[in-house]
């Protein structure tokens, strides 16, 4: 069976499109890898790559080959999981997929006691965002994610995951600290014990948004909701320094209440919630339907709704 070293190597020129650009990214030399993809089909008796419209893409026997190896990797990982979990499940490794903010969130609470009862489990946390297509790929056992958000991925392939909700947060708005509703939050900090307000009190007010799809697809209902045109003088393709922003004064943004939890330990940041609703998600853990769900990950996702169940992520005061 192809190994997954070849296999990732045949994965990247089908994606780059170039033997070249492929074998720059994966670091090694041009005739390497075009040994490698000689070696694949030689194995297989067949054609991986054609050209087309001047790039490498699969072949139909290219692309079959990739789903089998894959899910025969997906086995062998299901098989070493269970003779670990058989013996005593202390000694593997947990490839987990976090946002840079949620990794921030979770990891300081998580890793010590979850290191405490597997110190022998080598944790591997990847925030480079695509996770479901991770999850399925097996390059992730798991991952947390954002519920109901629709991200291109094919139907069939996503009845191939399971989303295990974990806890639920909505969208607030965040304020920067010089404009006159920044000085209403001081008198009550907690804003679920404030009255909402309506989003139009701040039409033409500066904008920080997020290009991501998650974020856009979270957003959109609300600006919806108000019909409501933001002037967008900042995007960003990530959420980590959309609150540092707006506490620099640069604008106001939408954003999750998980993270605008992160300033109360500090007493920053003036958050209001919305008078047309919550605009509820869940987060949840994801995996493969068909994964060997260890005692390990299992203690992971334990913790982090222990750590939910406790106030962790939502303690205002």
């Amino acid at each position: 069976m192809m190994n997954e070293k070849k296999l990732e190597a045949l994965e990247k020129v089908a994606k780059v499109g170039s033997i070249s650009a492929a074998a720059k990214e994966l670091f090694i030399s041009q005739p390497a890898l075009s040994q490698t993809v000689s070696s694949i089909e030689k194995e297989y008796g067949c054609q991986v790559l054609t050209k087309q419209n001047n790039r490498l893409v699969l072949t139909y026997e290219g692309e079959e080959i990739i789903k089998t190896v894959r899910r025969q990797l997906i086995l062998q990982q299901n098989l070493e999981r269970k003779l670990a979990d058989a013996a005593d499940g202390q000694e593997g490794r947990l490839n987990i997929g976090l946002s840079p903010i949620r990794a921030q969130q979770f990891l300081p609470e998580i890793i010590p006691l979850f290191r405490a009862k597997y110190p022998r489990v080598k944790v591997v946390v990847h925030t480079t965002l695509g996770f479901e297509k991770k999850v399925l790929s097996g390059d992730l056992d798991l991952a947390f994610v954002m519920d109901n958000l629709e991200l291109g991925i094919d139907p069939a392939d996503q009845r191939m995951l399971v989303y295990e909700p974990l806890f639920r947060y909505a969208h607030l708005l965040a304020v920067p600290p010089q404009h006159p509703l920044a000085q209403e939050a001081k008198k009550i900090y907690n804003w679920n014990k404030r009255p909402p307000i309506d989003l139009r009190q701040v039409a033409g007010e500066p904008f920080i948004s997020c290009t991501g799809n998650r974020y856009v697809l979270g957003v959109r209902p609300i600006w919806e909701a108000y019909q409501f045109k933001p002037q967008i003088i900042l995007e960003l393709s990530s959420t980590e320094t959309l609150f540092p922003l707006v506490q620099a004064g640069v604008g106001f943004a939408l954003g999750q209440d998980s993270y605008a939890y992160n300033f109360c330990k500090r007493r920053e940041g003036a958050f209001f919630r919305l008078d047309k609703g919550e605009f509820e998600h869940n987060l949840c853990a994801i995996y493969r339907t068909d994964t060997y769900v260890s005692n390990a990950m299992r203690d992971f996702v334990s913790l982090v709704k222990e750590k939910t169940d406790s106030g962790v992520w939502n303690r205002i005061d």
